[in-house]
């Protein structure tokens, strides 16, 4: 049996990623979809779009 250190191997991957990002020369954007009318994922949402 193989223990598997979930931890350092996502923060592996964290690093791998934040320079693959880097590199890239595509701009990210976050989507976001609401679906209802939920006035706690209003508040989400906004924060999200002021960050």
């Amino acid at each position: 049996m193989k223990l598997l250190d979930g931890k350092k191997l996502s923060e592996k991957i964290l690093v791998k990623l934040k320079e693959e990002t880097k590199k890239s020369k595509l701009k990210l954007r976050l989507a976001v979809v609401q679906v209802g009318e939920n006035p706690i994922s209003q508040i989400f949402i906004n924060q999200k779009k002021k960050a």
